[in-house]
């Protein structure tokens, strides 16, 4: 950086050099160095990815697999599309400018960060998350499309959410401890309503598989 300017590379232009299609069998660092395309990165990392504090706007040529940790904070990503579609490890997006989770992974094996972003719904979140689930800092309307269950799930500063308890009971949210703006608690705080609710979510379940199966049997009878 020279009076103000930031000097973008590919990483192909990194000390790594061009590992198109390769393997690369160990951590890879590339942190504060202004990254602006991940051109020339290795198909698969059996290790760590630290792409944090750069100016990548898309993830292009991300790889197909990484076996550890995925770091891609304080970048300037709008979208997630072209990441893999399983991260065995942690994956932190936040401090980006993301207002959609489309293309995130369908499972990550260790926390999922999306904090200080520009969200407004949780749509495309993955279906399994592991460990931690951190959506604070947000612009969040509600907490639909969240994933199954998770370790720790925080959801601080979120101004437009609100009534989060009945929002975490609504939409089934299962983790071992809570952190929002109207107070922090457990889940056996509202276990009792939770399962309430999800014997409700059943019933309505099964009421409807009835209802359609009716339609069907007097659609073939011709009543």
């Amino acid at each position: 950086m020279i009076m103000g300017l930031v000097f973008k590379m590919k990483f192909k232009d990194t000390d790594y050099g061009d590992l198109t299609n390769q393997i690369y069998k160990s951590n890879l660092f590339v942190i504060q160095k202004g990254l602006s395309s991940l051109e020339g990165i290795p198909k698969e990392i059996k290790g760590a990815l630290i792409c944090r504090k750069n100016l990548l706007t898309s993830l292009n040529y991300f790889p197909k697999i990484i076996k550890g940790n995925v770091d891609i904070s304080y970048n300037k990503l709008e979208t997630l599309e072209g990441c893999s579609e399983i991260i065995e490890g942690f994956l932190d997006c936040s401090h980006n400018n993301l207002k959609t989770l489309k293309g995130s992974p369908e499972i990550i094996n260790g926390k999922y960060i999306i904090k200080d972003n520009q969200l407004k719904t949780l749509k495309y979140c993955p279906k399994e998350v592991e460990s931690d689930f951190d959506c604070s800092n947000n612009k969040l309307f509600n907490l639909k499309y969240r994933p199954k269950n998770q370790k720790y799930f925080i959801c601080n500063n979120n101004p437009n959410l609100k009534n989060i308890k009945k929002e975490i009971i609504k939409h089934q949210i299962r983790a071992q401890r809570y952190f929002t703006d109207e107070g922090n608690f457990y889940f056996e705080d509202i276990e009792e309503e939770f399962e309430k609710e999800t014997q409700k979510l059943l019933q309505n379940t099964v009421l409807t598989k009835k209802i359609i199966l009716s339609k069907i049997n007097s659609f073939e009878l011709g009543i």
